[in-house]
């Protein structure tokens, strides 16, 4: 993990499907691609930073609770690959307007909260799948060997 480094660049390579726990969080990055690898941004990943570019993959469904939370993007573009948007996940940001794809079954509350979005409110809907079970790899990213 890369928290609290004040890193303002990264380059994701292509072999990366997951992006973990606050993995670039709290640090000084402006600009961010995701490729079409990930399928996956997980809670928090890239939540207080300064991104004012966000390209997402056309591959990824999930963005977690926070995962681009307290950051500068004005522009979203949602790939139709999206499933589920979590908590506060773009919220205090400078987004004016975001297009929603209707393969979006779970939208969790106050995900856009605190932008200055143009038109209709976007609300909560849907139900999140229940957790799945971490694998070894994923838990000691995660807790680290407890």
């Amino acid at each position: 993990m890369f928290i609290l480094i004040g890193i303002n660049k990264i380059v994701i390579p292509s072999s990366v499907t997951r992006i973990g726990y606050y993995a670039f969080a709290q640090n000084a990055l402006t600009r961010v691609d995701i490729p079409d690898s990930v399928t996956e941004i997980v809670e928090g990943a890239f939540t207080v930073n300064a991104i004012e570019q966000l390209k997402l993959g056309k591959s990824v469904s999930i963005i977690g609770d926070y995962a681009f939370a307290n950051n500068a993007i004005s522009q979203l573009t949602i790939p139709s690959s999206f499933t589920e948007i979590g908590e506060e996940a773009f919220a205090d940001n400078a987004i004016t307007h975001v297009l929603l794809t209707k393969n979006i079954t779970y939208m969790g509350d106050d995900a856009f909260i605190n932008n200055p979005l143009r038109g209709r409110p976007i609300k909560s809907f849907g139900k999140k799948k229940p957790p799945r079970e971490l694998t070894d790899e994923e838990f000691l990213e995660a807790f680290g060997d407890l």
